[in-house]
């Protein structure tokens, strides 16, 4: 920055640039680059007025056109001889406007000449010295007189003058601030052009007066008032210009004396925030290096104590979150931009707290904005908050964190616990705060409103930067558990404070909720603590504060506390593992908003329900499982009682395909959610949603024919019967429609143990929706007309009206006999299945002693109702060893006739240090008494090295599941159609009593 300075002309300028200051600097506004000829023009109108004595306003005009182009123009020596001769004079009136106009372009003179002329300046010194200081003026204006300052400066700064000229200057200079210094301390613009000239007398390489101009610089003369954070930028970096030189040039001498004065010593007549804001330029500055590194390092360590000195009386004040004076509040707001600007300082508790209570009080002062609002009107509010948010404390908010941060990596524990405190604390005043501001400004000034949510936007990103650091220090292998617990319930606690303002995704953030929640993940303990700071449903939905009993309170629209709700109920469920049954259904069952008008609440309420009903705890199992059916109940009912309005259908279909998953087969709050969803589809107007699959009528149907494929084989009998009397009720465009979904549903599955059931169910349905629709038709016969183009495989026939003849009443009437006996036999279907799972041993380890190609039979070992064996032997083959393995059943002769027993298995061999040497996939196998013998069983091989040590292994078997069901899939063929073996005796009459019948047949199917 400093290098940048050197490049720039003007110093002033510069300093206003770094600064941010936005008041305006030039002497004479310029609205457009004035010409080559304009400028002539004008130095002649000035020679002219010189010769005549007369200074008019043409002459006004010229001297304003010079100036207007200072950054464009050269002034030469012959002309800067024209314009001390103007200055010289003594029996001429010049008004001020025309003597600051010269001062200025004596300054662009002096600041571009490469070699000024020795005779010139010192006529320049003495004709300057005679308009402001012997000239005996009582009324001498801001304006002139920084001009002067600034002139005088650039004199002294000139390096190819002599040293008596550089003194003269100083004098001056010193005698100007001295003086009359108190004069420019009311002008916010001659600020920067009074601390420039000071700057360049700093600068010179002359000695004399240099204490002078330092009391000058830091004394109460110029900094009437209590100065500003833009006054304290721009002598941070001037100091750090001035500095940059000493390093530079090697003045080792001033670098000493600067450290004394300034930095070394307390003077009581020195401003405590210049005093800061120059030990940070010192920093800034020495962040560069030089080659003097003793000096340099002195210099630093010097600034370093300085900076902690101001910190430690800041600290010792009293509350470091609340300063209780102006000056104070400038103070901290120095220091954070200090440390934001000055580069890497060593760490120290004084400046960790102060910028602690800086970022809180003065970066982000809600707590100040959130409390005037029972003080001031809302005007000045407004226009308070819109110039913080300008400001350029504000905008440093990113590189202050920064600087925070650093200090905090390297704090002791004492002093990161106490600002972890201050961080959380504000995350919780914040969202009790701002939720009441929301609250009464939402709608009536929404301008002011969206303001303050910038701010507090700002202090969320803070709040997460700060969180990662806190996660690096405490969340790693050695720190202490109860460490590390509380620090992640008190981060996860303070996001769901802040949720409200995240709007974008930040990587910080992502990083920080992964490591916090991996290790609450670890500890029962803290997963409950977490759970339990939700706020109490009581509370959220009623609260009984006096803020709420003054307005009209809706508590779903309160957006602050639906964010933090939200927060909760999409960490949960990464967590629900750890619950207890008790701590759920204390704190989550009540919480779990599935009536929420907010769809995204309503949504993350859906997640963690399945997230629930998905999780196990060993210890805890029968008592989970029972709160999970009674949460059933609970559940539908608010679901469906605000679907569609409220609740979505994804949350729903997702929730429903959970509990039929995981509850117990045949529980009875699946039967409930069955009973439910069909009740609730026929409270929609079918006619009205005909076909359109977006309706909620549709949907809850779609989603119960969804359900066939998902239900347990004891509820599926009540839900073909629900569904089949739902069905019956549709117009028969719509059952069309359903009746095909089912059809493809049915061929493409291939599940062996309700597909047969659910192929006489369909047979049944067929028939009875035609039979619906055709009452009162002229022929009277059943009519199916499903307009499906697959049909599934074990479909007997696709009934026509016949081409010739027509069937009897006494046929008609026994097809119905049929249809209803398959009614029946699907009742008898699911009676007769059997669900095996966890019955019984469903591991078995067992060692070998010696593998070859000798059969190695097992012992026997019980799962369900049958006694299992398993088989081993070894064979080379293709330069391989190959193992064989089969499970059998141990005495096929116990397999009951018509009996299919469905086992899910997989193998696992072991080496006898227990290192796994393989795992076959798993496998599904029906075994049943026409393919089950001594001698048969399924099984595999896999490969080994054939310089594989076969003593000593062992094989574990791991039987996932085992069902066993009736054979209702036995199929025949019978005149060329393959018909279940049920129906040969009504078929057979029915092509006995109409030998026509099918001669217009036309499968539908390879079959």
């Amino acid at each position: 920055m400093a290098r940048n300075a050197n490049s720039n002309v003007f110093l002033e300028e510069w300093l206003r640039v770094v600064s941010g200051s936005s008041v305006s600097s030039g002497l004479v506004k310029q609205d457009s680059a004035p010409s080559a000829r304009s400028i002539i023009q004008a130095w002649s109108e000035i020679r002219e007025s010189l010769q005549s004595q007369r200074f008019d306003t043409r002459y006004l005009q010229a001297l304003r056109a010079l100036v207007s182009s200072e950054s464009t123009i050269h002034v030469a020596d012959p002309q800067a001889k024209l314009l001390i001769a103007i200055l010289s004079l003594k029996n001429v009136s010049l008004p001020y406007e025309s003597c600051t106009l010269v001062m200025r372009l004596l300054y662009v003179w002096i600041r571009k000449a490469f070699r000024p002329s020795q005779a010139l300046v010192g006529s320049a010194v003495q004709a300057i010295r005679g308009v402001v200081v012997d000239d005996g003026r009582s009324n001498l204006q801001p304006v002139l007189l920084a001009q002067s300052v600034l002139v005088a400066g650039a004199f002294a700064s000139v390096h190819s003058l002599s040293g008596e000229l550089k003194v003269l200057s100083l004098e001056l200079l010193c005698r100007l601030l001295e003086g009359e210094g108190s004069l420019v301390g009311s002008r916010e613009e001659l600020v920067p052009v009074v601390l420039a000239g000071i700057g360049y007398g700093l600068s010179s390489s002359s000695d004399v007066h240099y204490v002078r101009l330092l009391d000058s610089l830091f004394g109460c003369s110029i900094w009437l008032k209590d100065g500003s954070v833009t006054h304290g930028l721009m002598i941070l970096h001037l100091v750090e210009w001035v500095v940059s030189g000493y390093m530079r040039s090697n003045y080792v001498n001033k670098m000493s004396l600067f450290a004394n004065e300034v930095l070394e010593t307390s003077k009581a007549d020195y401003t405590p925030f210049a005093v800061l804001m120059a030990a940070a330029g010192v920093l800034r500055a020495s962040a560069a290096g030089s080659q003097n590194l003793e000096v340099v390092s002195k210099l630093r360590n010097s600034a370093e104590r300085r900076l902690e000195a101001v910190a430690q009386v800041l600290v010792s004040n009293g509350n470091v979150t609340l300063p209780t004076t102006h000056r104070d509040d400038l103070m901290l707001k120095c220091f954070a931009i200090a440390l934001a600007r000055c580069g890497t300082v060593s760490p120290s508790p004084p400046l960790l707290l102060c910028l602690a209570s800086a970022l809180l009080t003065q970066v982000f002062p809600l707590s100040h904005i959130y409390e005037s609002f029972c003080k001031d009107p809302i005007g000045p509010r407004l226009i308070w908050v819109r110039e913080h948010i300008s400001g350029l404390l504000f905008k440093e908010s990113g590189a202050i964190t920064g600087a925070f941060c650093n200090q905090y990596a390297k704090a002791n524990e004492e002093n990161k616990y106490i600002v972890e405190n201050m961080i959380w604390g504000f995350c919780q005043n914040l969202y009790l705060q701002h939720r009441q501001i929301a609250l009464l400004l939402r709608g009536v000034e929404d301008t002011l409103l969206g303001d303050i949510e910038k701010i507090a936007e700002s202090s969320f990103l803070m709040v997460v930067v700060f969180a990662l650091a806190v996660t690096k220090q405490w969340l790693n292998p050695i720190v202490s558990e109860e460490r590390k617990m509380e620090t992640s319930v008190k981060i996860l606690v303070s996001f769901s404070c802040v949720e409200y303002f995240r709007h974008i995704r930040l990587p910080e953030y992502m990083e920080t909720i992964r490591e916090v929640i991996s290790c609450v993940q670890e500890n029962d303990a803290t997963c409950v603590s977490f759970v339990e700071s939700i706020p109490a449903y009581g509370s959220l939905t009623n609260p009984k504060d006096l803020f709420t009993q003054r307005i009209e309170y809706e508590w779903s629209r309160d957006d602050v506390q639906t964010s933090r709700i939200l927060f909760y109920l999409r960490v949960i469920p990464t967590c629900i593992g750890r619950l207890s049954a008790s701590a759920f259904r204390r704190v989550v069952a009540s919480t779990i908003y599935i009536g929420h008008p907010n769809r995204k609440v309503a949504r993350a309420s859906h997640t963690l329900f399945v997230a629930f009903l998905s999780s196990a705890k060993e210890s805890e199992e029968d008592e989970i499982n029972q709160l999970k059916e009674d949460l059933v109940y609970y559940y539908m009912e608010r679901s469906l009682e605000g679907y569609p309005e409220i609740t979505p259908f994804e949350g729903l279909a997702s929730g429903v395909a959970a509990l039929t998953r995981h509850l117990p087969a045949g529980s009875p709050a699946i039967f409930y959610s069955v009973h439910s969803l069909v009740e609730k589809a026929s409270t929609f107007n079918t006619d009205e949603s005909q076909g359109r699959k977006s309706d909620p009528g549709n949907q809850i149907l779609d989603l119960l024919l969804r359900l066939v494929s998902l239900v347990d084989i004891q509820v599926l009998p009540y839900l073909m019967k629900s569904l089949a009397q739902l069905i019956i009720m549709l117009p028969k465009e719509r059952q069309n429609m359903v009746l095909g979904e089912l059809y493809g549903q049915v061929a493409e599955s291939d599940d062996v143990i309700r597909k047969p059931s659910l192929v006489s169910w369909l047979q049944s349905l067929n028939y009875l929706c035609s039979n619906n629709r055709t009452q009162g038709s002229e022929s009277g016969i059943p009519y199916v007309d499903v307009p499906s183009k697959e049909r599934p495989t074990c479909c007997v026939l696709i009934l026509k009206k016949p081409a010739k003849g027509e069937l009897s009443q006494k046929v008609q009437e026994k097809l119905k006999t049929d249809y209803d006996q398959v009614v029946e036999d699907v009742k008898e279907l699911a009676s007769s299945t059997v669900i095996m799972e966890d019955q019984n041993q469903t591991s078995f380890t067992f060692m070998i002693d010696n593998l070859s190609d000798k059969r190695i039979e097992s012992p026997k070992f019980l799962n369900g109702s049958y006694e299992w064996v398993v088989d081993v032997y070894s064979k080379e083959e293709d330069h391989k060893l190959n193992v064989y393995h089969f499970l059998m059943v141990a005495n096929p002769e116990s397999l009951r006739p018509g009996f299919i027993i469905r086992v899910s298995f997989f193998f696992v061999m072991l080496n006898q240090s227990g290192k796994e040497l393989y795992r076959t996939k798993e496998m599904c196998k029906l075994f049943c008494d026409k393919v089950c013998d001594k001698a048969k069983g399924w099984g595999c091989y896999e490969s080994l090295p054939l310089e594989f040590e076969t003593n000593k292994i062992i094989l574990k078997l791991e039987i996932v599941k085992v069902v066993e069901v009736v054979d209702w899939n036995e199929m025949i063929e019978f005149n060329g159609f393959q018909i279940h073996y049920s129906q040969i005796e009504p078929v057979n009459s029915l092509f006995l009593d109409h030998r026509g019948f099918t001669h217009n047949f036309r499968l539908k199917t390879n079959y």
